[in-house]
């Protein structure tokens, strides 16, 4: 606890429950990168808000970090389904242009 800023004299009764603190504490008042803008600008402005202070977008996220592990999961699984779908338009748009192709030879 000594030299520790972010101690909070309330805590008491073991090392491991104040370490425990101390690192939601870094992380809840820690910067983190805009996926707008790419600054590392983004701070917590309340309660899973978080708020870029370069480019004014506003994000939910968890309550003291700004992605929490689901929220990667979910993040993982809808750009897989969107790159899907592009791979997935984008050979049926090669297959008409050799359609038309075929037609006119």
């Amino acid at each position: 606890m000594k030299g520790d800023s972010l101690a909070n004299p309330s805590i008491r009764y073991g090392a491991s429950i104040r370490k425990l603190s101390d690192a939601v504490k870094k992380q809840k008042i820690s910067k983190y990168k805009c996926e707008v803008c790419g600054r590392l600008e983004v701070r917590r402005i309340s309660t899973s808000i978080w708020k870029c202070s370069h480019c004014n977008t506003v994000y939910a996220g968890g309550a003291y970090t700004f992605t929490t592990p689901s929220g990667e999961n979910a993040r993982r699984i809808i750009e897989g389904i969107a790159a899907k779908a592009l791979q997935s338009k984008q050979a049926e748009q090669v297959q008409q242009t050799q359609q038309v192709q075929q037609v006119q030879e």
